[in-house]
């Protein structure tokens, strides 16, 4: 599998892109938007460390920790693609074009660390194949969720420590109430689709550059 140090290569040249228009931006704008996509960013970041810390740790229970804690953080990642939601009400129109090119960019730092991080894991904790893509769907159907839960319910990754109760409460709310929702079913669906298609394509790609 493609090392760490050749991921960030990969990604590194769009993170800077993502910054340099990001700070382009508030210089020209009359408002600082979109200041808080470096947050995001940071947040779709956490992933990969705590993948790096699963595969670098040998003790069971630690390594159990770091993934229920990967699991939580991974919507973050794929979650930055529904950011163009902000294309309808920040900016001015002439500037339309330089914040979806803006947005892309942190989308897809965001992809490809979700690619990236999710064929690690698959790989080092299924051997056969058919496991490995259950599991490519359990976590792409998990996240997808989470990305409904933190776009439109408005709860975040650390609110499982702070607001327990809380966050409970809420996924069963959306569960048992949202289903019939467009939007719902609509996220739920293509952002599954969306996750574990570009994780199969990211690992195709990379083997076809291999081979």
């Amino acid at each position: 599998m493609i090392s760490y140090r050749k991921f960030f290569s990969i990604i590194g040249p769009w993170i800077v892109l993502a910054l340099l228009m990001n700070g382009t931006r508030y210089f020209i704008a009359e408002v600082p938007s979109y200041i808080y996509m470096n947050w995001n960013l940071f947040l779709a970041l956490v992933p990969l460390f705590l993948t790096w810390l699963f595969l670098m740790s040998n003790n069971i229970f630690f390594k159990t920790l770091i993934f229920f804690a990967w699991l939580l953080f991974l919507p973050n990642a794929p979650y930055l693609v529904s950011d163009l939601i902000h294309l309808r009400d920040v900016g001015i129109q002439s500037m339309l074009w330089f914040d979806g090119m803006m947005i892309f960019a942190y989308a897809l730092v965001g992809s490809m660390v979700t690619a990236y991080s999710l064929i690690l894991f698959k790989k080092n904790l299924f051997i056969k194949k058919n496991s490995q893509y259950i599991f490519l769907f359990a976590v792409s159907l998990a996240s997808a969720l989470g990305v409904y839960i933190g776009r439109h319910i408005r709860f975040n990754s650390w609110d499982v420590i702070t607001a327990p109760v809380e966050l409970a409460t809420a996924i069963i709310k959306v569960i048992t109430e949202h289903y019939h929702d467009p939007v719902f079913f609509m996220t739920l669906i293509f952002f599954t689709l969306f996750i574990f298609l570009g994780t199969y394509s990211f690992e195709q790609l990379y083997k076809k550059t291999t081979t």
